[in-house]
This record gives C-alpha cells, structure tokens and sequence, in this order.
C-alpha cells in the first residue's frame, strides 16, 4: 500500500502498473483496498491509463462507496514548531473502499471492464487516483491504497514478506561481505 497526503504532489497519485492476471476481472473477490481516516467527501476518480495517459477506462467513487470500518482516537503533533500545544482528534470514523476492476467503466462506453476485454487489460501500464477539492485541498485525506496482488499488482507497493525476507538476507549478506573486506 502507499500512504496518500493532500499535500503530495499529484505524481504520488500513479502507480505503475508491474502485473494482471485477466481472469481474476469481475471475480467477486475486490481487486483494490482504501482507507480514508476520515469520512470521504469527494468524487474521487481512479483511471486506468496507457504508457502515454490515455485513459482506457474509469471509475468514480463517492462517499457512499465507503463504508465505516471503525474509529479512532490520535492525537496530532506539528513537527516543524513542537512549542504548539497537541491537537486530539478523537472518535474519528475510519473509512474502507473495498473495489474492483469491474467497477472500472471503458472510456468512451457504458460497458464496465471484465476479463473478455483484454485489448484494454493489456495496455494498462497505470492506476491514477484523481481526487477533487475545494480550491487545492482534495476532500479525501487516503492513509493508504493497495491491490489484491493476485489480481493486480502496482510497483509502488510494499514488497510481500517473502520478498522482504529475501531483500534483507541479500541486504545482511551485502553488509557482511563488506565488513569482511
């Protein structure tokens, strides 16, 4: 998953598509996961783009998409002057999206996505989340969003823990061999 701030450049909101297992389109099982830390107010876009950001299909997610998955209770620190007093922000509902690659609508059509489109399946290199705002602020605030890497995989995701043990070894065994030099 990859933590999301208003404040990031738009950039942070594309992931590069690494993987696409077409069969598992319209599965009943969700391809992607959010959480927003607070309730979601926008009509955040997701599309599905080529290499050159032609969109090949789009989905539009409202906040009766969300649903409340709990609350919590945090309290806020300003880092750049610690001097200010903490601000508590206490009962906040935590929201989930919970989608799927057939909730993707083709571009230029009202047929939503499944795994018999594979024209467009094959060409999707990017996921870009287009989130609008009042002035600048975007209206969702996401804590993260992450793939069913079975189904769809981003290579700004955090590696499995496979892969994290297997970066580590080769981490150790890199600093031992220096060491021993």
């Amino acid at each position: 998953g990859v933590n999301l701030r208003t404040s990031d450049p738009v950039s942070n909101w594309s992931f590069t598509r690494i993987f696409l297992d077409n069969s598992k389109v319209n599965d009943g099982v969700p391809d992607f996961l959010a959480v927003d830390i607070a309730q979601n107010q926008s009509g955040d876009l997701w599309d599905l783009t080529d290499l050159s950001g032609t969109v090949l299909a789009t989905a539009t997610f409202t906040s009766s998409d969300w649903n409340q998955l709990g609350v919590q209770n945090l309290a806020r620190t300003d880092f750049n002057d610690p001097s200010l007093p903490v601000s508590n922000f206490d009962n906040r509902n935590v929201y989930g999206l919970a989608a799927e690659l057939s909730d993707f609508v083709i571009a230029g059509t009202t047929d939503n996505l499944d795994s018999t489109d594979t024209a467009v399946l094959d060409n999707i290199a990017f996921l870009k989340v287009r989130v609008p705002g009042e002035g600048s602020e975007p209206r969702t605030d996401y804590a993260f969003i992450s793939s069913n890497t079975e189904s769809i995989r981003f290579a700004e995701q955090v590696p499995e823990p496979g892969s994290l043990s297997l970066l580590l070894t080769f981490v150790m065994l890199t600093v031992l061999r220096r060491q021993r030099a």
